[in-house]
């Protein structure tokens, strides 16, 4: 039975922007998920944040902070919930995001990737008003990861919130936090990748060590199958064939398509980051146990 609002209608409007539309809905249809409490469950988490931003803060005044941030803000939560998905936390300049999750949805994957394509867009569009107001530029930096997650209501008796906890969102904050290391807008997990496979454009960068010591692989989302061009999909196997012969111990060659991929496409962020790992290897070869995680130091990747 639907909650019957009552003389409550007139705070609607408030709770929506406190809870969501999408968990007030559900509430009202199921309120048991009220107090029902964690589950896990097959969801895609999103992390939708912006380079520059803290720059940004040293010199604006608090009020316009207070706007650029809240028009980011609003514009973000406009397109995940367009695409079924739930924001869940803003903290500093992130946005916390939720699919799959609490309303059912089988194809979560694949609407994460197009909230962060839209959101990648918008971050875009902000950038290019906010230069004009003379502020500093800023960059989408996004992270997609799928898999099962604990989600559900935790706090206290005085106060509850929807949300997921566990290794996939300590994932999702260092695939965020890998898209400057890479220069890539939007990185994903390889089960988000493969979730999407004919439906979006990815490219495999990399192997990392995940949360819990196992390894795997991390792509970046290109695009849509009709928005990727020739040259970006030539690009894509000439740095897929670097890659191959770079993890085959082959550095001279990976490094000259590497090379080739910027010739083709400009300055490629991942190619510039495997040609400074390829010169590396050439004069500090890995061990033979060696997984394909790059550990030398920090400043090697940072520069």
């Amino acid at each position: 039975m639907p909650i019957s609002w009552g003389k409550t209608k007139s705070f609607r409007g408030p709770l929506e922007k406190l809870v969501g539309r999408s968990l007030l809905e559900l509430a009202e249809k199921e309120p048991s998920m009220l107090t029902e409490g964690a589950r896990r469950r097959p969801v895609s988490l999103g992390l939708f944040d912006i380079e520059g931003f803290i720059e940004l803060t040293n010199y604006a005044s608090p009020e316009a902070i207070v706007e650029l941030l809240n028009t980011y803000f609003g514009g973000i939560t406009r397109c995940v919930t367009e695409h079924r998905g739930l924001v869940d936390a803003f903290f500093n300049e992130a946005v916390f995001t939720i699919f799959g999750a609490p309303q059912e949805d089988r194809e979560h994957p694949l609407h994460a990737c197009q909230a962060a394509l839209a959101g990648m867009r918008e971050i875009v569009r902000l950038a290019a008003q906010w230069q004009l107001k003379g502020f500093a530029h800023i960059k989408a930096s996004i992270a997609l990861c799928t898999g099962p997650c604990i989600v559900g209501n935790f706090g206290s008796e005085q106060r509850l919130i929807y949300t997921a906890i566990g290794d996939l969102v300590n994932w999702c904050e260092q695939l965020r936090a890998c898209t400057r290391l890479y220069g890539v807008p939007i990185l994903v997990s390889r089960e988000t990748a493969a979730a999407v496979r004919g439906q979006m454009v990815t490219r495999e960068l990399d192997t990392l060590r995940a949360p819990g010591g196992r390894t795997t692989t991390v792509h970046e989302l290109v695009g849509t199958p009709e928005s990727v061009s020739a040259p970006v999909r030539e690009a894509m196997g000439l740095f897929e064939r670097g890659l191959d012969l770079y993890r085959r111990r082959e550095w001279e060659q990976a490094e000259s398509y590497f090379a080739d991929v910027n010739r083709l496409v400009g300055d490629d962020g991942p190619s510039r980051l495997f040609t400074r790992r390829c010169r590396h290897y050439m004069l500090y070869a890995p061990p033979p146990e060696w997984d394909y995680v790059h550990a030398p130091s920090q400043r090697l990747d940072a520069q």
